[in-house]
């Protein structure tokens, strides 16, 4: 829609851990959450402040990895966001990139 903004968000984990392969990142926004497979993904939202948070799901230990950051949008912006997680055993080092 006419005035809409645009987050590109990339969805990426280091390629030697397995454990990846099998589980689908959950992207939540102001509280609502969707699974999104890794890689990019173009969130068409209308103007305003978000909440935008990303985890890797476990059913062990709940949401791993989560990292969220508040972004505002203005009509017409196109948001570049990268989550990168790493092993799984240094789940502190994940993180959300701006750029």
């Amino acid at each position: 829609m006419a005035g809409d903004a645009t987050i590109e968000l990339t969805l990426s984990a280091t390629p030697f851990e397995v454990t990846y392969w099998f589980v689908t990142p959950a992207v939540e926004i102001n509280g609502k959450k969707e699974r999104r497979a890794w890689g990019k993904h173009n969130l068409v939202l209308p103007p305003g402040s978000y909440d935008l948070s990303v985890s890797v799901p476990s059913s062990l230990w709940g949401d791993r990895c989560k990292r969220t950051v508040q972004v505002d949008l203005r009509p017409g912006q196109v948001l570049k966001l990268g989550y990168y997680v790493p092993f799984a055993w240094a789940q502190l080092r994940a993180k959300i990139t701006v750029g």
